[in-house]
């Protein structure tokens, strides 16, 4: 999925249930999200916090998920939110390091 655009909340909250019914009409079971080219990524605390637990809840862990996004805002609280809630993803600042994630077993 390649996210591009102003960052936005509503939008961003929305995802996770897209990309799971997208996953389960296409059975799949690994998502590689490109948000590289998303403007204003350096978010609330609050707002990461959200987004954890709603990947956590949406996807537990059955979906794999690699995120790339723009490295400069990365501080990987949503990631840690969302494992410590049982989700299986990954946040990382380039394609490749989330394609080398996403395929290792």
């Amino acid at each position: 999925m390649i996210i591009t655009g102003e960052y936005n909340s509503s939008d961003f909250h929305s995802y996770p249930k897209t990309i799971l019914a997208e996953c389960e009409k296409e059975r799949m079971s690994k998502v590689l999200v490109n948000a590289l080219e998303v403007k204003g990524t350096n978010i609330s605390t609050m707002d990461r916090f959200f987004l954890g637990e709603e990947i956590s809840k949406t996807f537990g862990p059955k979906i794999k998920i690699a995120v790339a996004w723009p490295a400069q805002d990365i501080n990987k609280f949503a990631e840690t939110v969302a494992l410590n809630r049982g989700a299986y993803i990954r946040v990382m600042g380039d394609i490749n390091s989330a394609e080398k994630w996403l395929t290792s077993s």
